[in-house]
């Protein structure tokens, strides 16, 4: 209930009125639209999630009007979560877009935005001999992603320098010249796209 008015078509009421004969007032009223929350998701490709989506009055039913580029079906709506499947989607974000209805209230929308993060294949675990180069390529998707070393350890214990390794391109390389088992973690990064980190693992042994 918005206030009075002197006609009944009115949109907005009088902010003041003085009564000087005897006059009709109607009542003006606007319609409510249904509050929907926005949220954030990230899902690995591959992998499925479900969102709890808020909406005021809470009874108010959701549907989804655009996928934002996710293939069909892969978010749908049960209740009040919106359930995210993302196999085969490919690393990105896309922006899935919901609505909530109620009756008496003009229907509300609100955008999620689901960030699917750069996928790194698992590598492989090596094996090598003391003095022996090391040269690793991570491969990712998108296969253009920058690699950047976080942290070295041999067995368990942080190792200076990154233990000599250096990113080469978008490949780590190095020597490793003491025996022992060395964990290598590092991250794929890309602009518009989440960063992810992964660890290769490196068995070195006497020569």
């Amino acid at each position: 209930f918005k206030g009075w008015a002197e006609s009944p078509t009115a949109v907005e009421p009088l902010t003041s009125f003085t009564v000087q004969r005897d006059t009709t007032l109607y009542a003006v009223w606007e319609r409510n639209t249904v509050l929907v929350s926005d949220a954030t998701a990230t899902v690995t490709s591959g992998q499925s999630a479900s969102v709890p989506i808020r909406t005021n009055p809470a009874s108010a039913t959701l549907s989804v009007v655009s996928a934002g580029g996710l293939p069909q079906n892969a978010a749908t709506v049960s209740g009040h979560d919106l359930n995210l499947d993302m196999t085969g989607v490919g690393p990105g974000t896309y922006y899935v877009t919901v609505k909530a209805s109620y009756t008496g209230y003009i229907t509300g929308e609100s955008v999620i935005t689901v960030k699917v993060p750069i996928t790194i294949v698992k590598p492989i675990e090596y094996v090598l001999c003391e003095g022996d180069s090391f040269s690793y390529t991570p491969v990712t998707n998108p296969t253009n992603a920058e690699i950047t070393l976080v942290s070295v350890t041999m067995d368990g214990n942080p190792v200076g320098d990154m233990g000599g390794l250096a990113v080469d391109g978008r490949s780590i390389v190095g020597t490793y010249g003491q025996k022992g088992t060395y964990a290598v973690t590092y991250r794929a990064s890309l602009e518009g796209y989440v960063d992810v980190t992964n660890t290769v693992f490196v068995k070195v042994n006497e020569r």
